[in-house]
């Protein structure tokens, strides 16, 4: 288990990112300086190139992001009650500190936290590997800054100086901290070391996170106006991951060696193709958005999970009124690597693969990555209360039937009193168990399994031709070809999800819920691949 050493209560308080943007925001207050976006780089100049994971936020409650974002949120019912609890939790003072009177007035408009490194030889303890990080948040008067921190004597203590900077020590449970404030900056890190070296690359000596290209890569993929940006270096997360399962090893025991193995060969596979991820978050006019970006290894073969674009033609197959669509390709495919690379570590998993396949009729190769291969779409809508099904468009359909076939058989033979009888219309099988009928059927080429008895039959355009799905998509800005699709319309969610509580009670708080969700319209979700990039965005209506 890792873990990080403690921090003081007035350094972690602007140090909780993500805390003290919303505390700030939600108050109402605005910056009385020009502030920083979180992709303005403040925070990664004083971070060491060699960073493995870097959060950068922005805390200028007065800049666009923030306002788009408050603006967001009073159009819900629940936003006056919340801005009220947080008016009053900024104003509440616990050890006379408060985040009103100590740590507003000096807040700035960037906060960054970034992992530095991971020790686990001569660990202090028997909690594990020990985290090694560095911070910075902006301050915009390090007067009121140094004023605060000298209230926090119990846990800080005044150290010295170094380069033009102030400097403070943990005590106590805190010893190891260590704080530099100067040039409008406070800086904290694990150690003393780590604050001399963030002071340092502040002032132009040695490389920063901010120099480097791997970086600046990343985050040119994303965004330019965002509350939050992150970023990992995928070689030095492979190594943390590598040195996680050597510390975990010994706790495995001799009969879970092979697993443990194949789970590590396979983390380790989805690992290596990939240089670097990035993510971000910010508020738009009409809702919010997440975007994740990965950079790619050079090479031929992509990471497990990477496919190529297509342009969705099973949208137009599924129903328009669907609540729930997700769409992706070549599962056969994806699981056959996966396999592969498992069993590669553990033999028994082939073995039992074969056991299985010689029972069944069904070849895991030669049938089931065919019949998973291509286009596939999930579905689901108002039906009997709801209607799904799962859609496959595989490059033979009619092989595809052939072994859906060979499990519907197998199936009886394994299970005494199953009786699959031919659909009504057209090729396909169906079963009635509880009053529920599921089948298969092919229709074209198209594979439909579930409980829909119209699956996989032309539409009259389908989801991809309804107002509502296209009008969500262009607002979003969702490209013609990806390669992953989510829709979920939540208003359709939510009528369902009442009409089956119709006739009971339902609580207060349960009805602010409802109230609330109503104010989000669909959730869209793709991802694409682009040159040496895969981008997934995630944007969320807010009505």
């Amino acid at each position: 288990m890792l873990r990080t050493r403690r921090t003081s209560r007035l350094v972690a308080l602007p140090l909780a990112l993500g805390s003290a943007s919303l505390l700030a925001a939600c108050g109402g207050s605005a910056s009385d300086g020009a502030g920083a976006a979180g992709t303005d780089g403040k925070g990664a100049a004083a971070t060491p190139a060699s960073a493995v994971f870097f959060v950068d936020g922005n805390t200028d409650t007065s800049s666009d992001g923030w306002k788009k974002a408050t603006a967001l949120g009073a159009r819900f019912p629940g936003w006056p009650e919340l801005v009220g609890k947080v008016d009053e939790a900024l104003a509440k003072t616990e050890d006379g500190m408060s985040f009103n009177a100590d740590v507003r007035p000096w807040l700035g408009g960037e906060t960054s936290f970034a992992v530095t490194g991971v020790k686990v030889a001569g660990a202090a303890s028997d909690d594990g590997p020990q985290v090694d990080w560095v911070a910075y948040v902006e301050s915009k008067d390090d007067d009121k800054l140094k004023a605060a921190l000298a209230k926090s004597a119990d846990e800080l203590r005044r150290s010295g100086s170094y380069a033009g900077y102030d400097l403070w020590a943990g005590t106590g449970t805190d010893e190891a901290l260590r704080v530099a404030v100067g040039d409008g900056a406070l800086l904290a890190a694990s150690s003393e070391a780590g604050v001399r070296s963030a002071v340092d690359l502040r002032e132009g000596k040695g490389e920063s996170l901010a120099d480097s290209d791997l970086y600046k890569d990343t985050l040119a993929k994303l965004p330019d106006d965002n509350l939050f940006v992150g970023f990992v270096d995928a070689a030095k997360a492979r190594q943390l991951s590598q040195l996680a399962q050597g510390v975990a090893a010994p706790a495995s025991g001799a009969a879970g060696v092979g697993a443990l193995a194949g789970i590590e060969k396979l983390n380790d596979e989805l690992l290596k193709g990939y240089r670097s991820f990035g993510f971000s978050f910010g508020a738009e006019d009409g809702g919010a958005r997440m975007r994740m970006v990965s950079l790619l290894a050079e090479g031929d073969e992509r990471p497990l999970g990477v496919t190529e674009n297509f342009k969705p033609a099973l949208t137009a197959t599924a129903p328009s009124g669907s609540l729930v669509y997700v769409g992706f390709r070549d599962l056969g495919p994806m699981l056959q690597r996966a396999l592969d690379v498992f069993a590669a570590s553990e033999p028994e998993v082939g073995r039992q693969l074969g056991q299985l396949e010689a029972a069944t009729g069904v070849s895991f190769t030669g049938d089931l990555v065919p019949l998973l291969s291509g286009e596939h779409a999930i579905y689901a809508g108002v039906g009997q209360p709801v209607a799904a099904a799962l859609l496959l468009r595989p490059d033979d359909a009619a092989k595809g039937a052939a072994t859906l076939k060979k499990l519907t058989n197998a199936a009886t033979r394994q299970q005494s009193g199953l009786q699959f009888t031919p659909v009504p219309n057209g090729e396909g099988e169906q079963i009635t168990q509880g009053g529920q009928t599921f089948g298969w059927r092919k229709v074209d080429d198209v594979l439909a399994i579930g409980n829909d008895p119209k699956g996989g039959e032309d539409q009259g355009g389908g989801l991809a031709g309804s107002d509502k799905y296209t009008a969500l998509a262009e607002k979003a800005g969702t490209p013609d070809e990806l390669n992953g699709l989510l829709y979920l319309d939540v208003p359709g969610l939510v009528t369902l999800g009442e009409a089956a509580e119709e006739g009971e009670s339902r609580s207060p708080s349960d009805q602010k819920a409802i109230d609330n969700l109503k104010h989000l319209g669909g959730v869209l979700a793709w991802s694409v691949l682009d040159g040496d990039a895969s981008t997934s965005d995630l944007f969320v209506e807010v009505r």
